[in-house]
């Protein structure tokens, strides 16, 4: 079981990717949490993972969820507050069968990454959110 330890991960802003340091904030019930403190606890990028396997069908299933907020201030009597406008959210299910080999778990986990990199198909459905035609 690994410990629980922080992650850099970087986005895609141009012209430079700008690093995001997700740092430990607890295991509860067996899903790990990582949260980038950006001084505003409610405004805190989360990141968690948790690891459980199927009793029935043994396989194991990982699931890595993302929560991205994106902060502003509304004034309310006079005075500025800060609040969440709105949560950019990602979710990843991956089942791994008992019989499956580190290969295979790496090839796919690859391919996940490299849809995730700028392309022209990718970047239309992830960041320009047409549909296909």
């Amino acid at each position: 079981m690994p410990n629980l330890i922080g992650v850099v991960l970087k986005d895609r802003a141009t012209p430079t990717p700008i690093d995001h340091t997700f740092n430990p904030y607890g295991v509860e019930n067996g899903v790990a949490t990582l949260v980038e403190n950006t001084g505003v606890p409610i405004g805190n990028p989360r990141l968690t993972m948790s690891q459980n396997r199927n009793n029935n069908t043994g396989r194991h299933k990982t699931i890595v969820k993302f929560a991205i907020p994106v902060m502003g201030q509304v004034v309310v009597n006079g005075v500025a507050q800060d609040t969440v406008l709105r949560t950019a959210y990602a979710d990843l299910t991956f089942n791994w069968d008992v019989a499956s080999t580190a290969l295979e778990r790496k090839r796919l986990i690859q391919h996940i990454a490299d849809l995730c990199t700028t392309g022209p198909t990718k970047d239309s459905i992830l960041v320009d959110l047409e549909g296909f035609w």
